[in-house]
Order: C-alpha cells, then structure tokens, then sequence
C-alpha cells in the first residue's frame, strides 16, 4: 500500500517528516506513562483443577478501580500474561460472577498464581 498516495519506498518528504514526527510524539507519550517506571513482569495464571469454577474470567484492576475483561481460563487450564508490578489481577466465577481470588504483581520477573477459588470472600461482581 502506498505511504500518504507515494510511492511506498519514496514518500514525499513532508510525508516522512509528520510521520517521523508522530513516531517521536508516541515514544515521548510511552516514556511519560506511569507503567513506563515500573517493573515489567511476565505472569501464569493457572486455574487448578480442583476450582469449583468451571470458567475463571480474569480481570485487570485499573487506577480507578475499573476491571477490564483479559481472558477466560478453564479449569486445570493456564495463560500467560505480561504486567506491571503493582498491577492488580481479579479472579471472577465466570457463570456466577463471584470473585473467587486477586493477586498484586511483585518486581519478580517470572510470576505463577495458581487460582483453587477456596475460601475466598466474595466481592461484587463488576458492573456491565
């Protein structure tokens, strides 16, 4: 596909300049974001096969308390995610909506959290 209606190897050079532009505004924007001083850290989420949930919904918290849908984990099932330490991760029932754990991501590298879902006190599912 052409760049800007160019030729795609040689576009106009008032073209290349406001991309050139753009890419340094999103790296200034990435540099400035709160995530950008913290950790990088790599997580398993695993649901153990004892879990009385059948789907576990896993939930990122955000700064305003928001959950924001990631994935849905079957039992005895896993998924590997990046994050931030600090970052908080919710555990929903998927059919109930009851949460059934939460973790807060540390500053080690390599993360595993195994969700049973026992014994855990319920929250209010989140709103739709």
């Amino acid at each position: 596909r052409a760049l800007c209606g160019g030729h795609p190897y040689s576009p106009a050079p008032t073209c290349l300049r406001l991309h050139l532009r753009r890419a340094r505004r999103s790296r200034a924007l990435r540099a400035a974001s709160p995530c950008a001083r913290m950790a990088a850290v790599e997580c398993e989420f695993r649901v153990a096969g004892t879990c009385h949930a059948e789907t576990v919904a896993v939930y990122w918290k955000g700064e305003r308390g928001a959950e924001v849908w990631y994935h849905d984990v079957h039992r005895a099932g896993r998924v590997r995610q990046g994050t931030f330490a600090g970052h908080t991760w919710v555990f929903r029932d998927k059919a109930t909506g009851e949460q059934v754990a939460s973790f807060v991501a540390s500053e080690e590298r390599e993360q595993v959290v195994m969700v049973s879902g026992a014994a855990f006190a319920a929250a209010a599912p989140p709103r739709p």
